[in-house]
């Protein structure tokens, strides 16, 4: 995660010094799927580089908390800024006060992490924390989508006994006021879980997700950061279609791997 975020910076940094790279970096973004690369018209042409492997610098960002990697956790921590995403951003937040609670001590140091890394992006970009902010207000066209989004998986969810139950099906499409389109995958990724899944198969994938948690005895560093990027991982699945992927079921599995081979 610590050279994805470097990645994530160079391209930003190249954005930023030389616009003219916009059209390329984008038409490359969208023809080969990789996410979005290119400048925020809305947003005074902000440079914006997001990857589909995005939610992983969680990941990195959590391990290097509590393995004492502080450089790379501030070097990740300014990348999550800089994809311009406000749920990413916000898990950030979210696992670096989680360890500052865990850790019983917030030393003067630490705080440098978050505190130098907003400085920073304020000074080049305070656009980019109005954008932040707007995400919270139902007024935001993204925000309105994504709840137009889930009250439709939930009004189909609720339809009938049988979807509420076992779920529309995987694959399934169903018409979203989010869009005013009929669709099959959506951002809310737990409003997706449910209407095709259903309460069993929602519940199913919870409680995997729980056993592999209660699995966790050992106050390892490692582990613990596993556990914490995986959290944060979760967190942005609410507005991220990021389930049903590599993006959650790798880590998860490699965390399950190693509780097993260590408690064996």
């Amino acid at each position: 995660s610590f050279y994805a975020a470097v990645v994530i910076i160079f391209i930003f940094v190249g954005l930023y010094l030389f616009p003219e790279l916009n059209w390329t970096l984008n038409k490359f973004s969208i023809e080969y799927g990789i996410g979005y690369l290119g400048l925020k018209s809305d947003l005074g042409n902000i440079p914006n580089v997001y990857f589909r492997w995005t939610a992983w610098l969680l990941l990195g960002f959590s391990i290097s908390l509590y393995c004492d990697h502080l450089l790379k956790s501030l070097v990740i921590f300014i990348a999550s800024l800089l994809t311009l995403s406000t749920a990413i951003i916000s898990a950030t937040l979210v696992i670096y006060f989680i360890y500052l609670k865990n850790t019983k001590k917030i030393a003067n140091y630490r705080m440098v992490i978050v505190i130098l890394a907003i400085l920073i992006s304020m000074y080049f970009y305070p656009l980019l924390f109005e954008n932040f902010i707007s995400k919270f207000s139902s007024d935001s066209f993204s925000t309105s989508v994504k709840i137009g989004h889930i009250i439709s998986a939930i009004n189909e969810w609720l339809s009938n006994g049988s979807s509420f139950l076992f779920g529309m099906g995987v694959g399934t499409e169903f018409f979203t006021m989010g869009t005013n389109s009929n669709t099959v995958a959506i951002e809310p990724s737990y409003a997706n879980l449910l209407r095709q899944f259903g309460i069993i198969g929602s519940t199913v994938f919870l409680l995997y997700i729980s056993h592999v948690f209660l699995m966790i005895k050992s106050q390892d560093r490692l582990v613990q950061g596993v556990k914490y990027g995986i959290i944060g991982i979760l967190f942005v699945g609410a507005t991220n279609p990021i389930f049903f992927s590599v993006l959650l079921f790798f880590p998860l599995l490699i965390l399950k791997s190693h509780l097993l081979k260590t408690r064996g």
